[in-house]
């Protein structure tokens, strides 16, 4: 009977043990710096950007290229949408798109700039559509969403900013294929920067996202609108 009791403790001990060491290895520390992303439709309302982003459609000669814009001015007669250079690759005809909106884009002259990557159109002036406010201040670790069209369907993710250099903001916001030329957005939906490419690994899983800078933008923009 003793050693049947014996036995009984010691597996007793032993699961507590297990548990005790499944806890310490498992449960995250509450006093981890690690922030959370949570889903951006469920802690923010985004809505507002719906009508502050675009969809392009480039068709050339040879091919038919979607990528996405964000409006980034409006005046009595027109509303001007900034994306990549790159979208605009064999320039041809282009089409701005949002919702039952579909309308020629035109090129704005001398906008052209192929080191920042990015290019100014204007389209007739629609209400339907809002200027973005930009950013003031940003950090590394700051919350961020990455807005625009995928595969020509409208998609949001949120992240972090990771890294920022003298020129480019590095973020775990996610884009897809159509992305070139969406927002990134703090939670105050403020313009942070303009996103030109992914990175993935050798397999080609998605790795970051790099975006062109809110200062290099205004930069920009103040020598068009002078």
């Amino acid at each position: 009977m003793k050693k049947k009791f014996k036995k009984i403790m010691i597996i007793v001990v032993l699961v507590v043990i297990a548990v005790i060491g499944y806890e310490f290895f498992l449960t995250p520390n509450d006093n981890t710096t690690n922030t959370p992303i949570p889903p951006a439709t469920q802690d923010f309302d985004v809505s507002a950007l719906n009508n502050q982003l675009v969809l392009i459609k480039h068709t050339s000669a040879s091919y038919i290229n979607y990528g996405s814009g964000v409006v980034v001015r409006q005046d009595d007669t027109k509303t001007y949408i900034l994306t990549n250079a790159h979208v605009l690759d064999n320039l041809g005809s282009v089409e701005v798109i949002n919702g039952s909106l579909q309308v020629v884009a035109a090129v704005v002259i001398d906008s052209w700039d192929y080191e920042l990557d990015m290019v100014l159109l204007s389209i007739p002036r629609s209400d339907n559509l809002t200027p973005i406010t930009f950013a003031s201040t940003y950090a590394v670790g700051s919350l961020v969403f990455a807005a625009g069209y995928a595969n020509q369907v409208y998609d949001i993710s949120a992240g972090l900013i990771t890294s920022i250099t003298s020129d480019k903001i590095n973020s775990n916001a996610s884009i897809q294929p159509g992305q070139s030329g969406s927002g990134l957005f703090n939670t105050e939906l403020e313009l942070v920067g303009l996103n030109k490419q992914f990175v993935v690994d050798s397999n080609g899983a998605w790795l970051s996202t790099i975006s062109i800078k809110v200062e290099s933008i205004t930069a920009y923009l103040g020598t068009i609108f002078v």
